[in-house]
């Protein structure tokens, strides 16, 4: 990354451009207030707020009725290239005065495809595919983006009954197995920067970590470019783990009863996450049960028995054996530890990057330099790329599932 007369922040807006129902385009770099795009793991597709401003009333000659589209160009970094985004803004601007015959406009956006997925409905019969062949399939009809897909096993047979595309994702999302991690059933669908992910938890937990420092933003750090973009500068802890949250929802396990409407047997399928199933799955630091956000003496370990569920078994589209392990990788990720960071705005950061935190302790232990609980590496769950006029700040929600450390043999009541 080049940083020569750089600081952490600065990027280049190349192009923000609306055009209306007409085709009629019009550059609105100079009226910019914000641009706010949204990504998370959980949602389809990405969306956003765009602000602007002007003193003369514009939309009087170019109408904002919720049927433009919005093309951003930019970048951090011009040598690594711009990313180019489209938008549709959906609905009518709304308007508020700014002083004397000025006016600010707030127009949400999301991408296009959640618009085309709306108008298509699917009725393609998929006779023994496999799900990656009908994720892609599927997508095909909405959009030409790129699809980062992890290959699934088996097949399974299905005629979706004149729904949306999307719709049929999700059908596929617990039934699909990693041909890379069988063991799980943790997959997700979503949209970054880059386009359309139909991603395995496991697959995330195995990427590269960019690593973020808590050093005083205060402090001027001589051609230190790179120490303060990977600076935090402002962070909120938003959620801890919640044993009762976690005993309710199966991310300690679940008791599933496996029903053949055919034979009219059934057989009992548990996953247990104080088991060895803790180590079938992988966690975003380590699969050793002795950094799991829980100690070998807790008490509730027979949670699972107390979180039952009842599906019907078909042979080869058995969702039954596998929908004790994706209730509780999904609440390892929703139910953990959550906290939201700030940093100079950074396009590397996309949802499902793995991001490591070298969080201080503040104790007076002088042999832990570092925080045994909030060190670590996080998953990237939700990501705001916030665009203004002067600079571009980027806002991520991470989320943990384990701990860096072996926390039962760290004993220090002592230093209280």
């Amino acid at each position: 990354m080049a940083t020569a007369n750089r600081f952490p922040g600065q990027y280049t807006l190349k192009q923000l451009t609306l055009i209306n129902f007409r085709g009629n385009a019009i550059d609105i770099k100079a009226a910019l207030i914000s641009v706010d795009i949204q990504l998370d793991i959980f949602n389809s597709t990405m969306h956003g707020t765009l602000k602007i401003q002007d003193k003369s009333d514009f939309q009087q000659n170019f109408p904002l009725i919720g049927e433009e589209k919005l093309i951003i160009e930019f970048a951090t970094d011009k040598a690594a290239g711009y990313i180019s985004l489209e938008f549709y803004i959906y609905r009518k601007a709304n308007v508020s005065p700014n002083g004397d015959r000025a006016f600010i406009y707030e127009m949400p956006f999301s991408s296009t495809e959640f618009l085309r997925n709306q108008e298509t409905l699917i009725r393609t019969s998929f006779h023994k595919r496999t799900i990656t062949d009908i994720v892609a399939t599927t997508l095909k009809k909405i959009t030409a983006k790129k699809l980062t897909i992890d290959d699934t096993l088996g097949t399974i047979s299905f005629i979706p009954p004149s729904i949306h595309p999307f719709e049929v994702i999700n059908y596929c999302l617990p039934r699909a197995i990693s041909k890379a991690f069988p063991n799980g059933a943790g997959y997700i669908f979503y949209e970054d920067l880059n386009g359309f992910n139909f991603r395995t938890i496991e697959s995330l937990h195995k990427g590269n970590a960019l690593k973020y420092t808590f050093n005083n933003k205060n402090v001027v750090i001589e051609n230190g470019f790179n120490e303060e973009f990977y600076t935090v500068t402002n962070y909120n802890i938003i959620q801890q783990f919640n044993v009762l949250d976690n005993m309710s929802k199966g991310m300690y396990g679940t008791r599933t009863y496996d029903i053949n409407p055919y034979t009219r047997e059934y057989g009992i399928i548990d996953y247990n996450y104080f088991s060895d199933d803790y180590k079938k799955t992988e966690h975003i630091d380590s699969n050793n049960t002795n950094h799991s956000v829980h100690t070998s003496l807790f008490q509730f370990k027979n949670a699972y028995k107390g979180h039952q569920r009842c599906y019907p078994t078909y042979g080869f589209q058995n969702k039954s054996k596998n929908i004790g392990v994706r209730y509780s990788q999904l609440n390892q990720i929703t139910n953990g530890l959550k906290l939201i960071i700030e940093v100079a705005g950074n396009t590397e950061i996309n949802v499902g990057k793995i991001i490591q935190l070298d969080y201080p302790n503040n104790s007076i232990a002088k042999d832990q330099s570092l925080d045994l609980y909030m060190r670590g590496k996080y998953l990237v769950t939700a990501v705001r790329h916030i665009l203004t006029g002067s600079e571009l700040t980027t806002v991520m929600e991470l989320s943990k599932d384990d701990y860096y450390d072996n926390h039962e043999n760290n004993n220090r009541v002592g230093m209280l």
